[in-house]
């Protein structure tokens, strides 16, 4: 069994303090090659993009997260000359685990962490760059990522409600990070994790309905979270990040509107079977009204088909008696977006 230590458990309750895929350069090789020979060919690159468009920016190919450090560091000798992003990529098979008999509960929780571990190796790579000559000019474009399992019984996947938590985390880490991911494509919208059509019907995976909740938010700033919740750590999880210390069940992102109008929630509670009753406050914003939209299922390896195309959508309510200091619950394995007006 994979070993899940939970830390600071106590009651399940929370409290959450608010303050006021483009296309890569293409790989150059499988391994590091020289760096003045890889550096001479993203010259050549740049400039025959300058002569088509003298405002095309350049996605140079990166290192997966696990595995950066040596390539990237080949990479940023030519930066910024020679291209304006460094990318990077995630697709992990998420029955791979180091546990040498991991239970699907264990495979669902290490899977739901690898955003808090990738946030941590995301802010690695912007040392890195801003340690080269590209500093506080070249950023990192996460140009794939996707959830995949061999099997869909029991692991979370890109088409179940597993993958759509993991979605969820993905999205927030990815949210606190804009400043230097600025450039991020979430893998196969048309199939894989978005849109399907079969037997003549077209519907939308659980992850999908994740992505649309957060791609049509009103959100221009974010704003600053504290949260004081439960946390879980990983040991043998993900063959390509089996370690992951401190990960909060109730993840919560808080962004407003260009005209401070609105305030948005994006909350995504990890925990496999309790609901996380949470206490809100609010600094610099008093709401008056609100609506909750939350992506949930019975079980996480539920899925949408042709048969049943909304079997999982977002469910919306109205929340009454919302003020500066509310609470509210988040049910277990779902992702919740709350917009406050």
């Amino acid at each position: 069994m994979g070993a899940i230590c939970k830390r600071s458990l106590g009651r399940s309750f929370g409290r959450v303090a608010l303050g006021t895929r483009e296309r890569t350069l293409g790989r150059l090789s499988n391994r590091v090659s020289n760096s003045s020979s890889r550096g001479r060919k993203n010259e050549i690159i740049q400039r025959g993009g300058s002569k088509v468009d003298p405002k095309a920016r350049l996605i140079a190919t990166g290192g997966d997260p696990d595995s950066f450090a040596k390539w990237n560091d080949a990479q940023l000798v030519n930066a910024p000359d020679a291209f304006n992003y460094l990318s990077t990529h995630f697709v992990v098979t998420t029955n791979s685990v180091q546990a040498p008999h991991p239970s699907p509960d264990f495979i669902a929780q290490a899977t739901f962490a690898l955003p808090v571990e990738l946030e941590r190796r995301l802010q690695q790579m912007h040392q890195q760059i801003q340690d080269s000559p590209g500093r506080d000019q070249v950023k990192t474009a996460f140009t794939e990522w996707l959830y995949w399992s061999s099997e869909d019984v029991f692991s979370p996947r890109y088409d179940n409600m597993g993958g759509a938590i993991g979605t969820g985390g993905f999205l927030n880490m990815l949210l606190r990070n804009a400043d230097i991911v600025p450039v991020s494509d979430m893998t196969g919208i048309i199939e894989f994790g978005g849109i399907w059509k079969k037997r003549g019907r077209v519907f939308g995976v659980p992850a999908y309905w994740v992505f649309q909740l957060y791609s049509n938010a009103d959100l221009n700033r974010l704003v600053e979270t504290h949260s004081n919740v439960p946390t879980y750590d990983i040991q043998e999880g993900s063959t390509r990040l089996p370690r992951i210390a401190g990960v909060p069940y109730l993840d919560v992102v808080a962004a407003l509107n260009s005209s401070a109008t609105k305030l948005t929630l994006f909350c995504v509670n990890r925990h496999l079977t309790q609901d996380v009753e949470t206490r809100i406050e609010i600094s610099g914003f008093r709401p008056t009204q609100a609506r909750a939209r939350s992506v949930f299922a019975e079980s996480i390896y539920e899925k949408n088909d042709e048969n049943q195309p909304q079997h999982i959508y977002p469910r919306e309510t109205s929340l009454t008696g919302v003020s500066a200091d509310f609470k509210y619950t988040f049910r277990h394995e779902s992702v919740t977006v709350i917009e406050l007006n």
